[in-house]
């Protein structure tokens, strides 16, 4: 009798997991398996674009699947950060209780919810009267996509919320230049979700080695920015990516 290459996969994870967890949570629940128990593994390396391509989510969708994964303790991840250069580990949970928990176990493609969409819609008002910021640029005829200036994805949009949600201590985009126009955009081809800046915003004021206020070897007069997130670290994530999974959040170590 054939015996086919197989992933031992946890009864409960199919008898009940499978159930409840949105499908897209479900698929990356599985490529996990696949990447820890498939090479007889307890916890792999396993980046955000291996898992993107591997279940055919976006980028958002992956990364709120790994948080309903965790919340629920079904996978436990041990979160790389800026000062090592080690990179997230997972691990499946092999005693799981069965619990799951519903606030995160949304479908993970769908729309972004009330927090995020009022925070967005302030910024949409806010757009209608971009002011210095977007007339100078559009004035000078660089911009040639007039008609997409207040409809999010959009580069003024993203450079107006990233002024109005990151704190003081960030420096605000004054000038709005072709290249950061080009950054943005190819940024926002990658990462389109309003949920994903938000939270990116969001975590860059829980951290004060962003704001410039701890002081490393190396890193003595660095502070995040705009441009900065734009860019990729020496291990080749995207900035911004780091940021939205918490590694730069005070006391990761």
């Amino acid at each position: 009798m054939l015996r086919p290459v197989h992933t031992q996969i946890p009864d409960a994870y199919l008898d009940k997991a499978m159930r409840y967890l949105s499908p897209a949570t479900f698929k990356v629940l599985m490529a996990i398996a696949r990447f820890t128990f498939g090479w007889q593994k307890a916890a792999e390396e396993i980046s955000l674009h291996r898992l993107m391509e591997y279940t055919n989510l976006s980028n958002l969708g992956v990364l709120n699947s790994l948080k309903a994964l965790e919340a629920s303790a079904i996978v436990f991840v041990d979160r790389g950060n800026w000062k090592s250069g080690k990179k997230n580990y997972y691990k499946i949970n092999l005693n799981w209780d069965g619990t799951i928990v519903n606030s995160v176990n949304n479908d993970t493609n769908s729309s972004v919810n009330s927090v995020h969409r009022d925070s967005v819609n302030s910024v949409h008002r806010e757009t209608e009267s971009l002011g210095e910021l977007s007339s100078l640029y559009i004035k000078t005829k660089r911009y040639k996509d007039k008609t997409d200036n207040n409809t999010w994805p959009s580069p003024l949009m993203l450079i107006e919320f990233y002024n109005k949600e990151t704190s003081d201590d960030y420096p605000s985009v004054e000038k709005v230049s072709e290249g950061r126009i080009r950054k943005a955009r190819q940024y926002l081809k990658q990462f389109g979700e309003e949920a994903f800046w938000h939270q990116v915003f969001s975590e860059m004021n829980r951290s004060d080695f962003l704001k410039g206020r701890i002081k490393s070897s190396g890193h003595e007069s660095f502070r995040a920015n705009f441009d900065w997130l734009l860019t990729r670290g020496k291990d080749g994530t995207e900035n911004a990516v780091k940021v939205f999974e918490g590694r730069y959040r005070d006391g990761i170590k």
